[in-house]
């Protein structure tokens, strides 16, 4: 026949199922937190480099050297009488 199960039956395996609810719990956070220090960027020290700032002006010259290319050339006429004068660089010059 069925009987009733006892109080401390029902008692002890509340505590039971409570205590590995917990204990899973605890596990899953404590995998959580060591993946996330695993995973954590670093920079060592000898990587980080500290300097002063100052506010002023960045003045700076680039000199370069090369040939210019023209992208198109043009034939423009003038109804006026013209002429050219002097031409500075020549096609292909440095």
């Amino acid at each position: 026949m069925d009987q009733a199960i006892p109080l401390d039956i029902l008692r002890r395996r509340t505590r039971i199922r409570l205590a590995s609810t917990l204990l899973v719990l605890g596990a899953l956070c404590a995998a959580a937190w060591g993946l996330n220090r695993a995973l954590r960027p670093g920079v060592s020290a000898a990587d980080v480099v500290i300097a002063e700032v100052r506010h002023g002006n960045v003045d700076n010259t680039v000199g370069a050297a090369g040939v210019v290319i023209p992208v198109h050339e043009e034939v423009v006429a003038s109804p006026g009488a013209s002429r050219v004068a002097k031409v500075l660089a020549k096609p292909g010059q440095r």
